[in-house]
């Protein structure tokens, strides 16, 4: 059965909270003893309004569908980063694993390659791209929803991860808990979070954020197409000064610039560039979070097997854990 999603899962109604039932007779969709009912849109089946805080992305995904999913640009920059980020094993047959906020399905390409049953789920409109790439296969179910209100019952997952969606959250400790719940007990967790710091407050978009002020959203994506090529060039001279060059670069001309950088032609460098400016601009939410406050979070998940990392030059925070299981009972023998 190919509705989008698999009815065999635990699901629970994201209106009440109770037992539901994915039924694929008549209109496909989930139900509960409640009367409350979820359908399909576009195959997906459809979990919260259309209009969130995560409408931008939408747009983008949707726009740049395939942009980044290794299959179609010829790289494996995707795999690369899940599994540099993860430390999961490249082989998950067998495991049912929750990814949070796919996007376009550059990561859940990657988990199914690995054998993995995955559910998949943003709460923007780019489920669809995700569904137009990887929909085909059986192993793999998407849904448009909340990450504040996810449809299973806790303990449903062996693994889950959560790659660039907790800072655009608008409660990233809430959105992280709700993640630890989904885990069974013994099983793993995968998140990443951009870093509150003296060094994270030096970066570039948490002042040129305040341009969302001036352009309206409808035509923020065409500003970065038009202004992206024209920044490039300057970055690169910038970047040649000596000694002070590169800082300066990254402070006075806030474009990445992957060319060189990355296994990419210099006009998909030129893409992924407008794709990181967008993602600094339009967020509704951009929330990072301080170390200690992550690792507050994990403490009070009660995380096994911790490992808290530093990456991306010092903007970014990566947690691997596994999930507590409960203490073994004594056993009780009768008289």
């Amino acid at each position: 059965m190919r509705a989008g999603f698999d009815p065999s899962l635990p699901w629970i109604c994201p209106t009440c909270g109770g037992p539901a039932t994915a039924t694929t007779s008549g209109p496909p969709g989930l139900q509960c003893p409640n009367n409350h009912r979820s359908g399909l849109g576009s195959g997906v089946l459809v979990l919260c309004e259309a209009d969130n805080y995560a409408k931008s992305f939408g747009k983008e995904w949707t726009l740049h569908s395939r942009t980044q999913i290794d299959k179609f640009n010829g790289t494996t920059i995707s795999r690369d980063r899940f599994f540099e980020y993860t430390r999961w094993p490249r082989d998950l047959r067998g495991q049912t694993i929750l990814e949070a906020g796919s996007g376009s399905g550059r990561f859940t390409q990657v988990l199914l390659d690995a054998g993995a049953h995955v559910v998949s789920f943003d709460y923007s409109a780019a489920v669809y791209a995700n569904a137009a790439t990887n929909g085909g296969s059986d192993r793999l179910t998407i849904f448009r929803g909340d990450i504040f209100n996810i449809p299973f019952q806790p303990g449903t997952f062996d693994r889950v991860v959560c790659i660039g969606v907790l800072q655009h959250t608008p409660d990233p400790k809430r959105a992280f808990l709700s993640l630890v719940r989904m885990v069974r007990p013994g099983g793993h967790l995968a998140v990443d979070i951009y870093r509150l710091a003296a060094v994270s407050l030096l970066h570039p978009k948490y002042y040129i954020r305040l341009l969302r002020r001036f352009i309206s959203h409808d035509k923020l994506f065409d500003f970065v197409h038009w202004i992206v090529p024209k920044l490039l060039p300057i970055k690169a001279a910038v970047r040649r000064i000596p000694g002070i060059g590169i800082p300066l670069a990254h402070m006075l001309v806030p474009v990445p610039d992957y060319r060189g950088r990355l296994p990419l032609s210099d006009a998909q460098a030129r893409i992924w560039s407008e794709l990181d400016l967008f993602d600094m601009l339009s967020p509704t939410h951009d929330h990072p979070a301080t170390l200690r406050s992550v690792r507050s979070w994990c403490t009070e998940a009660g995380l096994d097997d911790l490992e808290i990392e530093i990456v991306s030059k010092g903007w970014q925070v990566v947690v691997r854990a596994r999930k507590s299981a409960p203490p073994a009972r004594d056993q009780k023998f009768g008289n």
